[in-house]
């Protein structure tokens, strides 16, 4: 990006921060990583989704480590989810960072959210 008129030179251009991105040729700034996303180098295009079944509810982000499991008993089913969705009743997930529940057998129930 370059945020000053009347430049010479292509040096005046500088990289945009970790945790933030530049899409377009020609920008006076760059935008903040959004949520469910992160950017751990400078100078980029665009910044990296969380993978699903996790989550990461901040902007700026800057490392992949960012991005959290989600909890036992929820889900992540897309990639750059900035929260998890809750598993739904008649449905259960046992592990962290999954990206979706498992329905109960034939002849048995859960009448609970979040198992």
């Amino acid at each position: 990006y370059q945020p000053l008129t009347g430049q010479t030179s292509q040096s005046s251009c500088t990289d945009c921060a970790p945790g933030n991105f530049s899409s377009s040729t020609g920008s006076p700034s760059c935008d903040v990583c959004a949520v469910g996303t992160y950017q751990p180098l400078p100078g980029q295009s665009s910044c990296t989704d969380c993978a699903a079944g996790k989550y990461q509810p901040l902007t700026g982000q800057t490392s992949q480590s960012s991005c959290t499991d989600c909890a036992p008993g929820n889900f992540s089913s897309s990639t750059g989810s900035p929260s998890c969705d809750v598993c739904a009743v008649g449905t259960y997930q046992p592990l962290p960072g999954q990206s979706s529940c498992t329905d109960c057998a034939a002849g048995k129930y859960q009448p609970l959210t979040g198992q």
